[in-house]
């Protein structure tokens, strides 16, 4: 009886758990340059007490590596399977803590089968902060669910430090909140919240400005334009549907982005008092659509609108629609076709990704996919020696290496954040190429993301005075000839 009760109370949880273990399990959890880059910040915090990773001009502080993820992965790295227990973790706690917000909220349980959908499956299988940032997110607003109700301040601003140590995107939370509370009108709620962020962020990044110094990101404009926003959209989009044609995730997209607005306007419309849940979704939805824009043109504009940094707009708008569900603007009749209707357009969603999801299984993510563990390159790079390596991609070097290795970055032609050519590229080439020795090394690795940025395949292989240690296209690896130095 109670094995039962125990089906009928948590059996569309433990379903979905059992898909995401059954998706990670062969391959995962995924590992790419950036989860490369946590586990070696953090390793190195734990084993040296200094919070570096692989820059430019070597091991350099991470700054750019919110500490609280690297720290958490490295710790469970030191376990066997410890980092795909983590990823498990992640995941179950996020869908139970979902599960205790709509039941706060009073919705329907059947919104978990969104964690079913490839795009949220794909942020917890891969060992990228965007997995801790949602259950942490999800706690918050468990928690600003229950303000209907007596609740200390302190479980939220104690979140809020949390989402700020995760990602810099965690100030969207703290400053939306700020405004949410201000609605409300509890102007000391609001003024704590904005302070927790600010605090946060700013002395971790003044921390970060006094180690590196002049190798922080500069400010650079570049101003977005109407293909970025409609990339926007189609990134958006994808929370519904999988490896469609663009034009109808576009189309999609543009449907979930006004939806946050008509909720407001019905609100307003039938002069209902807004929660302050209702406030901060629909605040934090546009604040973070601003932030990503913003960060596009001054900060990095080589950032993508792709699943990753989409993803808290995710939780957002299915946190939302379960809001909307249970509101007391909708009646009676109303909650029952969405309760007969959104199951299914959940389970459609579901079946539309699901190749998606069969797919990532099969082949995994990064460099210990499926076809990364087929190049023979990477057996190469594991026994790779020389005292200094020069490269074009740090990642999968410092991943697949059995040795500690000090990786340095070859001279860019065009700046990977602000895209502006570099004018001095030929003389530190020139440079580069003088100060060589024949204990030193340079890996070419072929990759989409810096085709642009680095010196290219055939213009290495036309270099004189240097010996192929190994080239089978995807992969060039020269040293310098003793004689010639």
């Amino acid at each position: 009886m109670k094995f039962k009760e125990l089906l009928k109370n948590w059996g569309l949880e433990f379903l979905i758990f059992g898909w995401f273990f059954f998706v990670l399990y062969p391959f995962g959890p995924g590992t790419t340059f950036d989860s490369v880059s946590f586990l070696q910040a953090g390793d190195n915090l734990l084993s040296k007490g200094a919070y570096l990773h692989s820059g430019p001009e070597g091991l350099e502080f991470a700054a750019h590596r919110f500490p609280l993820y690297p720290v958490i992965a490295a710790l469970f790295a030191l376990a066997p399977k410890g980092l795909l227990f983590l990823q498990l973790l992640l995941f179950g706690g996020s869908v139970v803590v979902f599960r205790r917000y709509l039941k706060e909220i009073g919705a329907p349980k059947y919104f978990i089968i969104f964690f079913g959908l490839f795009f949220v499956i794909t942020n917890y299988y891969c060992l990228w902060t965007e997995s801790l940032f949602g259950l942490l997110f999800l706690m918050l607003l468990w928690f600003l669910a229950k303000e209907k109700r007596p609740n200390p301040i302190w479980p939220i601003t104690f979140l809020l430090v949390l989402l700020c140590l995760t990602r810099m995107v965690g100030f969207v939370s703290a400053g939306s909140l700020f405004l949410a509370y201000l609605f409300i009108n509890r102007k000391p709620r609001a003024v704590l919240s904005l302070m927790v962020g600010l605090l946060t962020i700013v002395g971790w990044t003044l921390l970060g400005t006094f180690k590196l110094g002049n190798t922080a990101r500069p400010f650079m404009a570049h101003l977005p334009n109407a293909n970025d926003f409609l990339n926007f959209l189609e990134s958006l989009g994808g929370l519904l549907t999988s490896d469609i044609h663009p034009y109808l995730s576009i189309f999609l997209g543009g449907i979930l982005f006004v939806l946050p607005l008509l909720y407001l306007f019905k609100i307003w419309k039938d002069k209902v008092l807004m929660s302050l849940l209702d406030w901060f979704l629909v605040i934090h939805f546009y604040a973070y659509i601003v932030f990503l824009f913003l960060s596009s043109a001054f900060i990095d504009a080589s950032i993508p609108f792709e699943l990753r940094t989409s993803f808290p707009l995710y939780l957002n708008l299915i946190a939302l629609a379960a809001v909307a569900q249970s509101s007391v603007l909708t009646s009676d009749k109303f909650k029952a076709r969405m309760k007969f209707i959104l199951p299914k357009v959940l389970i459609l969603c579901f079946g539309l990704t699901i190749i998606s999801n069969l797919n990532l299984k099969e082949n995994g993510v990064g460099y210990n996919s499926k076809d990364w563990r087929a190049f023979k390159f990477t057996s190469h790079l594991t026994n790779i020696s020389a005292d200094r390596i020069y490269c074009n991609d740090q990642g999968p070097i410092q991943y697949f290496s059995e040795a500690e290795v000090n990786t340095f970055l070859l001279p860019e032609k065009t700046n990977l954040y602000s895209q502006e050519s570099n004018p001095t590229y030929k003389e530190e080439m020139d440079v580069l190429f003088y100060e060589l020795t024949s204990s030193d090394a340079i890996v070419w690795i072929r990759n989409g993301v810096t085709a642009e940025v680095y010196v290219s395949y055939d213009e290495l292989k036309l270099l004189k005075g240097f010996e192929v240690v190994y080239d089978d296209w995807l992969c060039l690896i020269l040293k310098k000839k003793d004689e010639l130095h």
